[in-house]
Order: C-alpha cells, then structure tokens, then sequence
C-alpha cells in the first residue's frame, strides 16, 4: 500500500474564495473595474509581503536553531 502525505492547508488557500467574493460584493456593490482591480493590486501585495515576512522568520528561526545546536 502506498502512503499518502496529508495535504497542507495554508493561509493563501483561502485567498482565491477571498478573491472571488470581494469581486461579487465589488460587482454588486457598484465598483467599476478599476476600482476593483486596485482593491485586487492591494489584497495582492499584502499577500506578498506576509508570504515574505513569514520567509524571513521561518529563516530566522532555522538559523537560531542550527546556532544553539552548532
């Protein structure tokens, strides 16, 4: 029998629902598409940046592991 890896849940799944119910409430709400494309150019790079900033401390933690064990 093969094994099979669960499968990893991240915060950036949710970001597609995200994505498509602020679209729909944008629509319905009667923001033009420019308007919408900035509010998607926002949500985009504030995924960004936590993608970057959760790097930065998964590196920082790694590196003070390998310092109290090296």
């Amino acid at each position: 029998m093969s094994q099979r890896t669960p499968m990893k849940q991240h915060a950036f799944d949710a970001v597609n629902g995200t994505a498509a119910v602020s679209f729909i409430t944008a629509v319905f709400s009667g923001w033009s598409i420019s308007e919408w494309a900035a509010c998607a150019a926002l949500v985009y790079s504030l995924i960004l940046i936590v993608d970057k900033a959760v790097s930065m401390v998964r590196r920082f933690i790694a590196w003070r592991k390998a310092a109290r064990n090296g």
